[in-house]
């Protein structure tokens, strides 16, 4: 029995830091926030499971994934071709997270940067998007627009070759 409560006292602990890290990154992600405003979030900086990174996301969020080829658990998945990056704006999370492992699906619209790497906006027409967790590679901070169409990128500017997609 001593075994037992230790244990059940860290699993207490881990799941209350848990939710205080989604508490602060929930109202820090807002459009009136200060601390995190100028950070990408990567996904090789978070973990698995109910650490992920789209365990963070919410609707709204711009983000960048890969495409083409990609690793799951060390196996190549995906259309066989090339690595290529992917900007979206998350629309709807539909997601299940264990404690090491992510499941489901992240949909959005497909956004393109401007040649400043500063501006985003919505490709028009519309190109709804559909993808997994396990191709998620960052959280871009953005501050949407009134009519949400266009964004102002709130970080160092974007480049396509600053992601490293892994293949």
């Amino acid at each position: 029995m001593m075994k037992v409560i230790p244990l059940l006292i860290m699993l207490d602990i881990t799941a209350v830091a848990f939710q205080m890290r989604r508490a602060i990154l929930s109202t820090f992600s807002r459009k009136n926030h200060l601390l995190f405003a100028s950070m990408i979030e990567y996904q090789e900086n978070c973990g698995r499971g109910d650490k992920h990174l789209s365990a963070y996301l919410e609707d709204g969020d711009l983000v960048v994934y890969q495409a083409g080829s990609w690793l799951v658990d060390g196996v190549e998945v995906g259309d066989g071709t090339d690595p290529y990056v992917v900007y979206a704006r998350i629309d709807s999370i539909q997601l299940v997270w264990t404690h090491n492992c992510e499941h489901g699906v992240l949909r959005g619209f497909q956004i393109e940067m401007d040649e400043s790497g500063r501006d985003a906006k919505l490709v028009d027409p519309l190109t709804e998007l559909q993808f997994g967790p396990e191709q998620l590679i960052a959280k871009i901070p953005v501050h949407w627009g009134e009519s949400d169409n266009f964004g102002k990128i709130s970080c160092e500017p974007i480049r396509d070759n600053m992601w490293n997609p892994i293949i």
